[in-house]
């Protein structure tokens, strides 16, 4: 799930994908809730690249 906070042209990029989902906004984030989803992301994507196959 993605909104528009930072996304930039990156929304163009991802919005065709079918397992993305986009809203414009999402209202009563906090500095610091923006920053521990942030840091989920980034440890999910941490993850997924060290358990995928390497070609």
């Amino acid at each position: 799930m993605c909104d528009a906070t930072g996304m930039g042209v990156a929304r163009d990029a991802l919005k065709d994908i079918p397992n993305v989902l986009y809203t414009p906004y999402i209202s009563g984030k906090s500095i610091q809730s923006v920053e521990r989803l942030s840091q989920k992301a980034l440890a999910n994507i941490r993850t997924f690249l060290s358990e995928a196959p390497q070609v």
